[in-house]
């Protein structure tokens, strides 16, 4: 919890499920995009730039399988709680720690992402 609020990024809510940690996160999509990439804003939110459009729930989709890449979990594990028909969303996602990979294996992708950016 702590490494990531040290880096900047907006956690809504958090908390264990067991071995897991689940995480309430504030994204901002932009449909669209003729490049996709993901960044960090100075308020702490993920900002997705997705080259689908918003048609049919196909951003959508597009969105929680990029989250999942990003966050290295299965696509079923990335919840979209709010904000379907918005720019604005929020997403549960579910990391599962202990299960394949202990936290450390997290810690170092979150250390790419939110250092460098992707």
């Amino acid at each position: 919890m702590n490494y990531l609020s040290e880096n900047k990024v907006k956690i809504l809510n958090s908390k264990f499920h067991g071995s897991d940690l689940v995480v309430e996160i504030s994204v901002n999509a932009s449909p669209g995009a003729k490049k996709e990439k993901i960044k960090l804003t100075s308020e702490g939110e993920l900002k997705v730039y997705l080259a689908v459009r918003p048609v049919e729930g196909k951003a959508n989709a597009a969105l929680i399988e990029r989250l999942a890449k990003l966050w290295k979990v299965p696509k079923s594990n990335v919840f979209l709680i709010g904000g379907t028909k918005s720019k604005s969303k929020k997403f549960k996602v579910r990391i599962e720690i202990g299960q394949t990979k202990d936290f450390d294996y997290y810690k170092s992708n979150w250390d790419l992402l939110f250092k460098e950016g992707t």
